[in-house]
């Protein structure tokens, strides 16, 4: 008779406020990683990034996007970026397993300098007229608009991608081209044009924020906070947001690779 074994694994998440990030006074000339050599952007302020969650974002691509400003916060001991939410509820994650607290109400009026939409699961039945009517309305007082994952796709539905190139996960681009076929939409990471900020999501915000960081306060600085996170292997904007053809379906027949690749962009 076989013995049976089940295994059962418990996760616990444990929040802890953002102060106990911070490295003790006595501390900070002693293990700084900061060097004198490093040199930090001047941008008058902390750089304010808004996010909005849907009902049902994906977990991965908010921490990808959130950690990475909190982290560089820690390590230049300085507030360089500033986050706040925004939604109607506490929205909760896809696993179930965060929920985010709004800092404030749809519809107020912020100072941001960048506000990003965070969607998952389906978000072409997203279809809040009150939350595409603030998102033109940010966006015209000079707030640099984005999207995560799917949340490009809420965007185009707002009628904000008009005119500009965008990413989105790979899972919701045939459907959008389908639906919308004016949008440009280029199977990358992320793309930022002009006053928008597109990314698909999954691991590549750790990838969108280090360029966002490099553009603030220099490559040695963004590659410190990369390396907090064993991020080593940063990825341009361009790289793939999938494997090969050939690496997916175990072949390398030019032919299966080449008909493959043009079904996927139809």
């Amino acid at each position: 008779m076989k013995a049976e074994y089940r295994i059962e694994f418990l996760f616990v998440w444990v929040i802890v406020e953002s102060s106990l990030y911070r490295i003790p006074s006595d501390m900070q000339k002693k293990d700084s990683i900061m060097s004198e050599t490093d040199h930090i952007g001047s941008i008058s302020g902390p750089f304010r990034v808004g996010i909005l969650p849907i009902a049902g974002f994906p977990l991965m691509s908010y921490a990808c996007t959130v950690e990475p400003l909190r982290a560089a916060n820690l390590l230049s001991q300085r507030s360089l970026y500033e986050i706040v939410h925004f939604g109607q509820a506490p929205r909760t994650s896809s696993s179930g397993a965060a929920m985010v607290e709004r800092s404030y109400e749809v519809g107020d009026t912020v100072d941001l300098d960048l506000l990003l939409v965070l969607a998952g699961g389906d978000p072409f039945s997203f279809d809040d007229a009150h939350v595409f009517t603030w998102l033109n309305r940010m966006a015209r007082t000079g707030v640099q608009i984005g999207g995560v994952s799917g949340g490009p796709v809420v965007l185009v539905k707002a009628g904000l991608m008009d005119g500009h190139r965008m990413t989105v996960h790979w899972e919701h681009a045939p459907l959008l081209t389908e639906h919308f076929r004016d949008v440009i939409v280029e199977r990358r990471l992320f793309v930022i044009d002009r006053d928008r900020v597109t990314c698909g999501g999954g691991t590549a915000p750790l990838d969108l924020m280090h360029a966002l960081i490099t553009s603030h306060h220099g490559g040695v600085f963004a590659r410190h906070v990369s390396d907090w996170f064993l991020h080593t292997d940063i990825r341009a904007e361009t790289a793939p947001q999938r494997a090969a053809v050939s690496d997916r379906v175990g072949t390398t027949s030019p032919r299966v690779h080449e008909a493959g690749s043009l079904m996927e962009s139809h």
